[in-house]
């Protein structure tokens, strides 16, 4: 597999892994196509701008998720801890 078929495939699966997110919004896919215009992503293969929205969705998921674990398992702890003094 060379480098463009690489960074076609990569283009057309983040393209479709953000489109998954964007298509129930009307707005935000509107955004997403005009972001993909702007940067002309369907004429050429340019993969930073596909990836870099990716990266960020997915590490504020990562973020979101950490700290609801974080939360959870401290209370979990807690009363735990608690009921083992009384």
């Amino acid at each position: 597999m060379n480098i463009a078929n690489f960074n076609s495939y990569m283009i057309d699966e983040c393209k479709n892994y953000l489109y998954i997110l964007f298509k129930h919004n009307y707005y935000t896919r509107e955004i997403w196509f005009n972001y993909l215009d702007y940067f002309n992503v369907n004429s050429m293969n340019k993969l930073f701008p596909v990836i870099l929205p990716v990266i960020i969705i997915n590490f504020l998921i990562f973020y979101i998720i950490v700290l609801f674990l974080k939360k959870t398992t401290n209370r979990y702890n807690r009363i735990a801890f608690y009921s083992k003094l009384f």
